[in-house]
């Protein structure tokens, strides 16, 4: 039986990058109170530059550990098409095992068109298609083992993660997961599979929709649901950094600070493979986890697509981290760490 130091799972999409054009903006968008981008129906915008990469949760995550020599397979369903073979290409050429992904005769791989304004952020279009399939495609993964799954969105089929979660703890695999909204709106069957989750990524957003809460603040939500979950918990929120709370003990940090974002694209994922990628590579230093989530998610940034500016080297700079004692800290169930 073959083995890995990680499967990668879930999704995996061709992107293209609308970049440089001049979309105009209208702020304070009624009802949100956010920015939205303004394209007049039967206008022409220009986009001086069309950047074409692959994306998707699986698909980022594993080209991290990949950078980082890991031998990492990667779990997805895509189209037997086109745009399929080019993300299969694309992650061989980056060193990673696609003997498990599934080529859908009957459905095309997810495709994303991302509109981007580096002053303002972007906003993604996303055909999602049949890019997360059902355990019958995933079945090649039970002959298969490794230390880790790491386990992006599944489209919402909490099915297919409890399949997942059992086949770990058959194997004795601990499992990183960094669920999508379509899951997290399962709540309470959510929360119970996540007793077998070792470590669990959500943003601020997330954390609010798994909590049913607004308008708290960043720790208060990360206590709330460590009340219910006992494994490694990470919660980030964007440019105001990230929370960690693991084994009683909440961890905190802020980011560098960068002043010119280029991108937003795959920050959240690069986050959460560097934080497994420096958790490994440190023996189990949530500290040193942090460094390499914080660098790899900023490096990202500074580039077009959820790729280019991934990490292949240790950071070179550190990020402050603050730790706190939290006692006491009651949890239903447990995960692994």
């Amino acid at each position: 039986m073959k083995h890995y130091d990680i499967i990668a799972i879930g999704n995996a999409t061709r992107d293209i990058f609308l970049q440089d054009a001049q979309y105009p903006v209208m702020a304070n968008v009624p009802r949100r109170g956010e920015s939205a981008f303004v394209l007049p129906i039967g206008g022409k915008i220009d986009v001086p530059t069309l950047v074409f990469a692959t994306g998707g949760g699986a698909s980022n995550a594993a080209a991290t550990f990949a950078n980082f020599v890991f031998h990492v397979a990667f779990c997805v369903t895509t189209g037997k098409d086109r745009r399929g073979g080019f993300v299969v290409n694309d992650m061989r050429e980056r060193g990673i095992d696609t003997s498990l992904v599934y080529r859908d005769p009957r459905s095309p791989t997810a495709y994303s068109v991302i509109l981007t304004a580096p002053q303002h952020g972007r906003t993604v279009l996303t055909h999602r298609c049949d890019s997360v399939a059902n355990q019958r495609h995933f079945a090649p993964l039970a002959r298969r083992t490794a230390g880790w799954y790491y386990v992006t969105s599944l489209g919402g089929n909490l099915a297919l993660l409890r399949w997942i979660v059992i086949l770990a703890a058959k194997n004795k695999t601990a499992v990183f997961c960094n669920p999508g909204a379509a899951e997290l709106h399962q709540r309470g069957a959510f929360l119970k599979l996540a007793k077998n989750i070792s470590i669990l990524l959500l943003n601020r957003e997330e954390a609010n929709l798994l909590t049913g809460t607004q308008n708290r603040s960043h720790e208060d939500v990360v206590r709330l649901l460590a009340r219910a979950y006992s494994g490694v918990l990470i919660v980030t929120d964007g440019r105001y950094g990230a929370m960690v709370h693991a084994g009683g003990t909440l961890y905190s940090c802020a980011t560098h600070g960068i002043r010119h974002v280029v991108e937003w694209t795959g920050a959240g994922d690069a986050f959460g493979s560097g934080f497994l990628t420096g958790l490994l590579r440190s023996r189990g230093s949530v500290v040193d986890a942090l460094q390499y989530a914080t660098a790899n998610a900023e490096s990202v940034l500074m580039k077009i697509g959820a790729k280019n500016g991934l990490l292949t080297a240790p950071p070179k700079r550190r990020v402050h981290v603050r730790r706190k004692v939290l006692i006491p800290t009651p949890a239903k169930g447990g995960g692994r760490s």
